[in-house]
């Protein structure tokens, strides 16, 4: 589970959503089982908690081998 901060940059109320999260540059069976925002509605300046949550494969390789959070590729609309 990984839990970055999104914060709104502009200056007026914005409404987001995560739409087609996945895991990219990790090895294969890793998938990103929920992108949850714990408020979609941030005020300009606003943020907000992105929880994360990955499965990974039986075969996972070390901690700390996996791709981080800031790798994760996340479109908003």
């Amino acid at each position: 589970t990984f839990t970055p901060t999104v914060t709104n940059t502009g200056s007026l109320l914005g409404t987001f959503q995560v739409i087609g999260a996945q895991v990219v540059g990790s090895p294969p069976g890793f998938a990103v089982r929920s992108a949850t925002l714990a408020d979609p509605t941030l005020e300009g300046g606003q943020s907000t908690t992105l929880t994360i949550v990955v499965d990974t494969p039986a075969t996972a390789p070390a901690p700390g081998s996996i791709v981080p959070p800031s790798i994760c590729r996340m479109p908003w609309r």
